[in-house]
């Protein structure tokens, strides 16, 4: 069977882009024929290593140097010309709609025409809108939906009721997202399906013997950076020689860099990168820290588990979904700077707690196995069923 995923940048770094890529090999590897569209090319090689048996095919290649390489005088002109005009077909709402193009938007559906068979996996609504739209029938459309139906704004909320009842399968992160889709379109041929991002186990807990707290995401609102800054600096006032390693990029990075030269803790809080090695930085810490105000699913706290690192976050749907409260990790009253800055300390202060929680971290991330959601997912295709099922699964 062919399988085909759309990405916006399959080159980049990001939850997305990993969980696509550990699918996509996860089915190549059982015998699927897989190929991986990206909208976008920003690097020589992928960020995370794809099966040479997948296929990568580039919509737009943003490298400098490759910008009109291959191109013929034609589709240099088109390029030049349309890359200037804004997208007609993804929503003014989506995070990234100004880096597409007219130009992205002629390639794509150029692209999505020669798909006839088999089965496309798109990423975000606009590609899941998209694909109800310009791919043919014969082919398995099934969207995936990696938020909260109401973080979306109302304006693309709307899309999405109008649109989302003409995909085959729509996947979801949480119970929750799965239960609001599926009432909403109880009347609609489309499957919901509550299916989790998967992530490659470690080989045994980290030590946690590291005066280190680690957070990875990016620099934006939602991650709630600033309520993390607010918290650590009480630990460092009992704690100055414990460190906080933040990793990421985003529009808000030099506002979080200022507030932490602001309160003098430049010693202690450090901003690095967006960084492939995931796993090895989170090896060398000994707490995980989630202060996201709105998540719906959360991959790195499944990473950080994957390791055997106890994870410390606001209660929001992700990590409500994944961290057992007290067994595995701790959940905090979302907002609750103090609470967050106690329990730090906590474990800091509890190596045997810190060690228990590490270890049953490690033994829940089994069930967000490659192998575990890989068999869903094998199901989800193999099934291939067409036919209007309202039933969730």
């Amino acid at each position: 069977m062919n399988i085909s995923f759309l990405a916006y940048n399959i080159f980049g770094i990001g939850g997305t882009v990993k969980t696509i890529v550990n699918t996509a090999n996860h089915l190549a590897d059982k015998g699927f024929k897989v190929e991986i569209i990206s909208i976008k090319r920003t690097s020589d090689a992928p960020s995370f290593p794809i099966d040479k048996r997948i296929k990568v095919r580039t919509i737009s290649d943003s490298r400098a140097k490759y910008k009109y390489h291959g191109l013929t005088t034609i589709n240099t002109l088109l390029k030049k010309g349309f890359s200037t005009l804004p997208s007609i077909l993804i929503h003014k709402d989506e995070d990234l709609y100004k880096n597409f193009s007219l130009y992205t938007d002629y390639r794509l559906i150029k692209r999505l025409k020669k798909i006839n068979s088999g089965a496309l996996v798109t990423t975000i609504p606009s590609f899941n809108l998209i694909a109800t739209k310009y791919v043919s029938s014969r082919v398995l459309k099934i969207g995936q939906e990696h938020k909260e139906y109401n973080i979306h704004s109302e304006r693309l909320q709307k899309k999405i009721k109008k649109g989302y009842g003409q995909l085959d399968i729509l996947t979801c992160l949480t119970d929750n997202a799965t239960d609001y889709y599926s009432e909403v379109f109880k009347n609609n041929k489309t499957r919901i399906v509550n299916i989790s991002n998967a992530t490659k186990l470690g080989v045994s807990p980290a030590p946690l013997e590291a005066k280190q707290v680690i957070a990875i995401g990016r620099f934006v609102e939602d991650k709630g950076f600033d309520n993390l800054i607010l918290a650590f600096e009480k630990v460092v006032q009992k704690y100055p020689d414990w460190k906080l390693k933040i990793f990421g990029d985003g529009e808000l990075k030099n506002n979080i860099r200022e507030s932490i030269h602001q309160k003098g803790l430049f010693n202690n809080i450090l901003i690095y990168p967006s960084t492939k090695n995931v796993s090895l930085e989170l090896r060398r810490s000994s707490i995980f820290a989630l202060s996201s105000n709105s998540e719906s699913f959360g991959m790195v706290i499944i990473e950080a588990m994957a390791e055997g690192v106890p994870c410390v976050a606001f209660a929001c749907d992700g990590p409500k979904k994944i961290i057992n409260h007290g067994q595995d990790g701790i959940l905090i009253p979302c907002g609750d700077v103090d609470a967050f800055s106690k329990n730090i300390m906590q474990l800091i202060e509890d190596r045997e707690l810190r060690h228990k929680l590490g270890i049953n971290a490690f033994q829940s991330a089994k069930n967000y196995s490659l192998d575990t959601i890989g068999k869903k997912w094998e199901s989800i295709l193999l099934k291939n069923n067409k036919k209007p099922n309202n039933n969730k699964e």
